[in-house]
C-alpha cells in the first residue's frame, strides 16, 4: 500500500467532520429547528417564520392589464372589534350587476345607491319623513374634505393610511389585482372608497396613464366601456375619481361616461381642476372638485402652511377641499393638524358630503 493510499481514509474523516461542522453551525446560525433526513425528499427542514407572517394570507396578484403584483393586498381583516360602524363592510349585491369584466355598480330597484350606501356619513330620513332612498346627514359650519388618491401601491404606506381620521377619503388604484380588498380593508377602518379612473394625457409618451386609461378618441359607446372596465377592478366604493387630462380639452367627451356613471348611482370627484365641472351637471352626476395639492411640496412648514391656508378657505367660502398622494410625511402632518381642527370650529368631512347631485 504507498502513502497516498493510506491517507484516503483519515482525509474522508476529517472531511465528513467538516461537514457536520458547517452543517451544525448553519442550523444555529439561521435558527433551523426540526429533523433533518438523510433520506432524499421524504424529511422536512422547519424555519420558524414571525409570527405576523403566519397571520397573513397572501391574496392573488396576478398581472391584468398591468396591475402591480408587488403590493399583494392588505391581508385579513383585524380580529378586534370594529369602531367604527360606517361605511358597511359587507358587499351588497343588490348594487351589483355583471359586465363583461366582471362585477360593476348599478343603481338598485328600491332606489337604494352606492354613493349613499357605502358613504362614511351616517345616513338620515329625507326631509318631512318621506319615503325615498335615504341621504347622508351633513355637518354645519365651515368644513373640510381631504381625500388620499393612489393607494394600494405600496402596502407599507396603504395599511398606515387608516390611522387618519376616518373622515379622510381613499381613492384606490385600479392597477393592483387586490383593488377590492384594500377597498374592504379601508371602509372596516371608517374610511370611504373610490376608485381611480385614470385617463390618457395629451402626449402619452410623456406621462403613459396605463391600459386601462379613458381615450378621447373613439365613441362615446368606446369609453363607457373602458369606465365599465375600471369599475369592474373595485367593490364597495361610492364613485370614481381622477384628474381630467385630455378630457380638460375636450370636457364633451366624458358627458357619456358622467351619464353612465350618474346612472349607475355613482359619483366623481375631479383632481386638480374643474374641467368637468359643467358637463357633470349637465348630466346629473354628483361631483365635486379638489385642486389643493397638499404634497407639491414636501417640506413640513409648508405642508403646515397649506393646511392653514386649507382653513382659512373653510372659513371664507364654507368648504375647503384637498388632495395628497400617500407620501408618509403629508400624512404624519395631517394627522396632527387634524387633532385641533374641532377647537377652530371646522369639522373634517367625508368628500361624499360634498358630492351634491345637481337633480
Amino acid at each position: 500500500m504507498d502513502l497516498k493510499s493510506s491517507r484516503l481514509p483519515f482525509f474522508g474523516m476529517v472531511a465528513l467532520l467538516l461537514g457536520i461542522g458547517l452543517g451544525a453551525a448553519t442550523m444555529w446560525l439561521f435558527d433551523i429547528r426540526g429533523d433533518v433526513s438523510l433520506e432524499g425528499t421524504q424529511g422536512e427542514v422547519v424555519m420558524p417564520l414571525p409570527a405576523t407572517l403566519h397571520e397573513e394570507v397572501p391574496a392573488p396578484t396576478e398581472m391584468i392589464y398591468g396591475v402591480d403584483w408587488h403590493s399583494p393586498g392588505p391581508g385579513p381583516l383585524p380580529k378586534e372589534e370594529r369602531i367604527n360602524t360606517r361605511p358597511p363592510v359587507e358587499i351588497f349585491t343588490k348594487l351589483l350587476e355583471n359586465s363583461p369584466y366582471g362585477r360593476i355598480p348599478r343603481r338598485s330597484e328600491d332606489g337604494s345607491t352606492s354613493l349613499r350606501t357605502y358613504a362614511a356619513a351616517e345616513p338620515v330620513a329625507e326631509a318631512k319623513g318621506g319615503s325615498g332612498p335615504a341621504v347622508n346627514a351633513v355637518a354645519s359650519g365651515p368644513r373640510i374634505a381631504i381625500m388620499v388618491i393612489d393607494l394600494g401601491l405600496d402596502k407599507q404606506v396603504s395599511s398606515q393610511s387608516v390611522a387618519l381620521p376616518p373622515a379622510l377619503s381613499f381613492g384606490v388604484s385600479p392597477y393592483v389585482s387586490t383593488t377590492a380588498d384594500w377597498q374592504r380593508f379601508m371602509r372596516w377602518n371608517g374610511h370611504e372608497t373610490l376608485t381611480m379612473m385614470p385617463v390618457e394625457t395629451s402626449n402619452p409618451n410623456e406621462k403613459d396613464e396605463g391600459a386601462l386609461a379613458l381615450t378621447v378618441d373613439g365613441s362615446d359607446a368606446d369609453r363607457i366601456d373602458e369606465a365599465q372596465q375600471v369599475m369592474s377592478r373595485g367593490l364597495g366604493y361610492i364613485g370614481l375619481t381622477g384628474a381630467a387630462n385630455s378630457f380638460a380639452v375636450e370636457p364633451e367627451a366624458f358627458a357619456a361616461v358622467a351619464g353612465d356613471l350618474a346612472g349607475r348611482g355613482l359619483g366623481f370627484v375631479e383632481i386638480g381642476g374643474t374641467f368637468l365641472q359643467q358637463i357633470a351637471a349637465e348630466q346629473g352626476l354628483p361631483y365635486t372638485a379638489m385642486t389643493m395639492a397638499l404634497d407639491n411640496d414636501l417640506t413640513p412648514a409648508l405642508i403646515d402652511r397649506q393646511l392653514r391656508d386649507l382653513e382659512r378657505l373653510a372659513l371664507a367660502s364654507g368648504v375647503g377641499t384637498a388632495y395628497t398622494r400617500p407620501v408618509p410625511v403629508v400624512l404624519d402632518r395631517i394627522w396632527n393638524w387634524s387633532q385641533g381642527l374641532s377647537e377652530k370650529g371646522i369639522t373634517l368631512v367625508p368628500v361624499s358630503e360634498l358630492m351634491q347631485s345637481p337633480g
